[in-house]
């Protein structure tokens, strides 16, 4: 069984008990991004993009959680070439899964973790 097969049987396993016992929240995630580039020291135009996706909250106690997140965002930048006068612009889209564990405090909480991408598209 491949490494990616075996992991995403393990989280639907973990959601599912979670799930079943009352303790897993869902929501939506968006927002913005500026992408910027910096080639031999000098800085590229910056490029406004935008990432969406649902986020969830599995909690295991009070005060630990997982929360994988599922997004998709866009990445990119222009940049000009002198040398041929053009600017060039390059679009890359990315599924984005973040595994982030997390523990509450009382003032907040802290959240860390590994993020698998996959890019889906590139123009």
């Amino acid at each position: 069984m491949g490494t990616i097969q075996g992991f995403v049987i393990f989280c639907c396993s973990v959601v599912s008990t979670c799930y079943a016992q009352g303790q897993v929240t869902f929501g939506i995630k968006g927002g913005m991004g500026l992408c910027n580039v910096n080639v031999d020291g000098e800085s590229e135009s910056s490029a406004l993009r935008f990432q969406v996706g649902v986020v969830s909250q599995i909690s295991f106690s009070k005060e630990i959680y997982l929360g994988p997140e599922l997004l998709y965002a866009e990445k990119g930048f222009k940049a000009r070439d002198p040398f041929r006068n053009v600017t060039v612009s390059t679009h890359i889209n990315y599924l984005n899964v973040p595994i982030l564990l997390g523990f509450k405090f009382r003032e907040g909480s802290i959240f860390a973790g590994p993020e698998l991408g996959f890019k889906v598209a590139e123009h």
